[in-house]
């Protein structure tokens, strides 16, 4: 699966609660990947995916947003239906 943000293809995974060694999910931008736990309940999925492209995005503009900014900003757009769109 891959997520296009910003005209780049990141590789999305679903790894299980060991793997992600109990977060929800995580990023590495220079590297294009975004892995999301498996195991975490489907809304909690979708925030958390929102969460990482911003930080994606932080990571490419470099705006320098702290982890509070990226947590409040990911949970306001997905309150407001915003969801990203995967492809398979």
């Amino acid at each position: 699966m891959t997520v296009s943000i910003l005209g780049q293809k990141y590789t999305l995974k679903y790894e299980s609660d060991e793997a992600m060694e109990g977060n929800l999910g995580t990023c590495m931008p220079r590297k294009m990947w975004i892995k999301i736990n498996k195991n975490i309940v489907k809304v909690q999925q979708e925030e958390t995916l929102i969460h990482e492209v911003l930080h994606c995005i932080s990571d490419e503009l470099l705006l320098s947003l702290d982890e509070g900014t990226v947590q409040r900003l990911a949970a306001g757009l997905h309150s407001c239906g915003c969801r990203v769109r995967v492809d398979k």
